[in-house]
C-alpha cells in the first residue's frame, strides 16, 4: 500500500480525522489519521564497515593493473635486449613493441572499466 492509497481510503471514508504526515528526520515519513497510525517508512540503518563492492572493485583494478604493468615490462625489456644485439633491427622491433604495449594497456582499461561497472 503506497502514501497515495492510504490518503484516498481516508478522505473515502468520509471521517473527519485529520491526516498529519510528518517527514522529520527527512529520509523518514510517518503518516498519521487522528491517532491511527497508517504508514511509516524508516530505512535500514547503514553498516559501518566497508562494503563487498568496494572491495571487488579494489581487488579488480588492482589485478587488472598488475598484469598488463608486468607485461609491458617484460615486452620493453626483451625489445631492448634485441635492439642491442643487433641495432639495425631497431626500426623493425619497435613498431612490434608499441603494438603490444598496447594490447597490454587495453587489458588494464578493460579492468578498469569492470571495476567501475560492478
Amino acid at each position: 500500500m503506497n502514501l497515495p492509497d492510504t490518503l484516498t481510503r481516508v478522505m473515502r471514508a468520509g471521517s473527519m480525522m485529520r491526516i498529519k504526515i510528518s517527514t522529520n528526520p527527512p529520509d523518514r515519513m510517518v503518516v498519521r489519521a487522528g491517532s491511527r497510525l497508517l504508514l511509516a517508512v524508516i530505512p535500514r540503518k547503514r553498516k559501518k564497515y566497508m562494503e563487498l563492492d568496494t572491495l571487488a572493485k579494489a581487488i579488480a583494478i588492482g589485478l587488472g593493473a598488475v598484469g598488463p604493468a608486468i607485461a609491458i615490462g617484460m615486452i620493453g625489456s626483451k625489445a631492448m635486449e634485441s635492439i642491442g644485439r643487433n641495432p639495425e633491427a631497431a626500426g623493425k622491433i619497435l613498431v612490434p613493441m608499441l603494438l603490444a604495449c598496447a594490447f597490454a594497456e587495453a587489458v588494464a582499461i578493460y579492468a578498469l572499466v569492470i571495476a567501475f561497472s560492478i
